[in-house]
């Protein structure tokens, strides 16, 4: 069995991570596996070079990303990076293609959905977000018109990013189209949450699929307890409970979509206990001036190894997003044996074990702090319930699964 990955990163970021687990555990187990990937050069953990291509020209993606503020379509352009794309495809000729994350103004979904079909690909499409039936925005919160069709939006810059036009409703007519040229029998629709899937099934673009669902996996290896005797140790001795907060790119503007604002108002409340400590890590450096906010350090990782030692110094790991449609910092977290608290926001509260987590409403501060300031955490153990060889697994016998059915025709 030839299989092909595409996606926008390989061995960085959540998908680039999960898509390069996903490839090495398809080698590991006979299958003939190769990946195409839009940004970055960072895959010198593969086992074999030779497998792996850069489908998008750099130059393009960024020209891309600026011209899709002038004319508000964001998943179009790109004809160079995808005529590569489909050139490389032709080459891997591959059995089955897994789409994974094509974002990020690498290519043209629009075109590429088009040829997939037309040529009787056999397609597993896993959303890790919700822009493939919504055709802009990655995330909907409460508005519900992409179900059927979007006209004004009321989120327009986080939507599509457009300046001047509300091309929201062509986007969904054009993604919806595109993805209709793959038909049912061919495609395997996975979401990573029951939450996302859901969602999903009411969209006019999946809502006959059989939509099935396989969690993100992590390297339980890496993600597992330490004890207190490392880098950090010395924060385990100094404070008695360690609040942890990870996000991508710290903001503390009201409406942060990872909830930078509530984590500083946590961190306000507990100002005056001395024996509480904040933790902040951002993968972007942040210039915000933490001067007013001395129970909050700020750290900066270079290894996932590091993180895992955070985790397991943590009496609390905070998610206090506003939307997640799955949460990897949820189950790294739960596989750390380090305890989950914050908001309801889609997919963590679905995928979080109940005995490490607790979600209360969204922007529900007050029962947030109370339970915080009653919380006391248990003995800890590593937990390898969301080991990332169940979910390269899985994934492999949807690909069987997918083309056992071709054969039977």
């Amino acid at each position: 069995m030839k299989v092909l990955h595409l996606n926008t990163w390989y061995a960085y970021g959540s998908t680039g991570k999960l898509v390069q687990s996903i490839h090495e555990r398809c080698l590991s187990k006979g299958l003939d596996s190769f990946v195409i990937f839009g940004r970055g050069k960072d895959y010198s953990n593969a086992r074999d070079k030779k497998r792996i291509f850069k489908g998008s020209y750099t130059l393009e993606s960024k020209f891309n990303s600026v011209l899709s503020r002038f004319n508000g379509i964001m998943y179009g352009g790109c004809f160079l990076s995808t005529k590569k794309t489909i050139h490389l495809i032709n080459k891997i000729n591959p059995d089955l293609i897994h789409i994974h994350c094509t974002n990020s103004f690498v290519l043209n979904n629009y075109k590429l959905f088009k040829f997939l079909g037309l040529n009787g690909y056999k397609v597993v499409i896993t959303l890790h977000a919700e822009y493939l039936y919504t055709g802009a925005c990655s995330h909907t919160f409460s508005c519900t018109q992409w179900i059927d069709g979007c006209k004004k939006c009321p989120n327009l810059k986080f939507a599509n990013r457009s300046v001047f036009f509300d091309r929201t409703p062509t986007s969904w007519k054009k993604m919806n189209k595109a993805l209709s040229y793959i038909r049912i029998n061919d495609r395997k629709i996975v979401s990573v949450s029951d939450w996302l899937r859901e969602n999903a099934l009411k969209s006019q673009t999946f809502r006959k699929d059989d939509i099935r669902i396989i969690g993100n996996g992590i390297n339980t290896n890496i993600f597992n307890y330490r004890r207190a005797d490392n880098q950090f140790g010395y924060l385990r001795d100094k404070y008695s409970k360690i609040l942890l907060f990870i996000t991508p790119d710290f903001h503390a503007d009201k409406g942060d979509l990872k909830g930078g604002d509530y984590f500083l108002k946590i961190a306000e409340h507990f100002k005056n206990k001395s024996d509480y400590l904040f933790i902040l890590v951002s993968h972007k450096k942040t210039n915000y001036n933490f001067e007013y906010f001395p129970n909050i350090k700020n750290i900066q990782i270079k290894t996932q190894n590091e993180l895992a030692q955070l985790y397991s110094i943590t009496d609390v790991t905070l998610m206090l997003s506003r939307r997640e449609t799955f949460s990897l910092v949820t189950a790294e977290s739960i596989s750390c044996g380090t305890f989950v608290a914050g908001f309801k926001s889609g997919g963590p509260e679905s995928i979080a074990l109940k005995e490490y987590s607790k979600f209360f409403e969204q922007g529900d501060l007050k029962n947030l702090l109370l339970f915080l300031e009653n919380f006391e955490a248990g003995e800890k153990r590593s937990i390898d319930y969301y080991k990332d060889e169940k979910m390269a697994d899985e994934y492999i016998a949807l690909y069987k699964e997918l083309l056992k059915k071709d054969e039977r025709k």
